[in-house]
């Protein structure tokens, strides 16, 4: 036991962690602790802040144009310079995610000016076990998570998390930041030229595929991976029990279906063709497809796109 936070018991297996919480201990005040044989992990929030003062600076100085150039209506194609993926790492079950959620959903409205950037809301599981089972949640999503963890040689994970360009952005601190990142990305060559076909079929389900190819102007080849996102906007939930029973949340950029690492070849070419059934309460009308290549070792994003669905059935 460490006061009065959450710890994994060293003397159990994984996935029978225990939960040492003094009555007196704060409800909000958790703590990681990964063991050197196991991938998951007790959950840890921090709190985000509830308003962020900066939003009119941040949104004034990111003037970029949105990464969601599609040279059709079913194809996206990436552009001229490099676009960062943002993700976010949240949850339903937990009390400090809400505030997080918002600002995303605020800062990337299609109403404000664009930021060079594609947000991705990925929503972990392993609050399920505390009282809310988040029905947006995958296993997968805690994860890739876990990765950016290991690849930072850190031994805790926390929501809310924001992730940037493949490290770490720290509590709160993607207001100020996220603007000059993401300015200073747009002024770099595309390390990929990545395209991709979006196909909807008559049974609703979903085709996506194409390819990510080194840039020769993008400087060295690095080994890659590519990733491939349906996401989705506008979804509500009214959370019955857990630390946030009783709220309406709203969340927008929510994963839904996440497919990767699809692997680049010695000429830094990555191909992928991925198939999926419509998830529940699927809304074409609300989602989008985002496909990214990082660096294999860093994390770092090399090219990401974005854009909606094809319009119609």
């Amino acid at each position: 036991m460490v006061g009065g936070h959450l710890v994994r018991d060293n003397r159990e297996p994984c996935g029978t962690a225990a939960l040492h919480l003094p009555a007196s201990a704060p409800r909000i005040c958790r703590i990681v602790v990964f063991l050197d044989s196991c991938e998951s992990a007790m959950p840890r929030s921090t709190p985000f802040p509830s308003t962020v003062p900066l939003y009119a600076v941040l949104l004034a100085a990111a003037t970029a144009a949105l990464p969601a150039s599609a040279a059709s209506p079913c194809a996206l194609k990436s552009g001229p310079y490099r676009t960062p993926v943002l993700e976010l790492f949240t949850s339903e079950g937990c009390s400090s995610c809400p505030p997080a959620d918002r600002w995303l959903s605020m800062t990337f409205d299609a109403a404000r000016p664009p930021i060079n950037a594609v947000p991705l809301a990925f929503h972990v599981d392993y609050w399920d076990r505390l009282g809310w089972p988040d029905r947006f949640a995958d296993r997968t999503y805690g994860e890739r998570q876990n990765e950016v963890a290991r690849r930072a040689r850190s031994r805790t994970v926390y929501t809310p998390q924001f992730v940037f360009d493949g490290g770490d952005a720290g509590p709160g601190g993607i207001a100020t930041r996220l603007a000059p990142l993401s300015q200073a990305a747009a002024g770099q060559a595309a390390e990929r030229n990545i395209t991709a076909s979006i196909a909807r079929q008559p049974d609703g389900s979903l085709r996506i595929s194409g390819t990510s190819l080194a840039n020769a102007n993008g400087g060295p080849t690095v080994a890659s991976h590519t990733f491939v996102a349906l996401y989705q906007n506008a979804l509500v939930s009214r959370i019955a029990a857990g630390e946030n029973a009783g709220r309406l949340l709203r969340h927008d950029f929510v994963v839904r279906r996440f497919a990767g690492p699809f692997p680049s070849d010695g000429a830094g070419r990555s191909a992928f063709d991925v198939r999926w059934v419509s998830p529940t309460e699927f809304r074409p009308d609300e989602a989008g497809v985002a496909v990214f290549t990082e660096d294999a070792v860093t994390g770092r994003t090399l090219q990401a796109v974005a854009g909606p669905l094809c319009p119609g059935g």
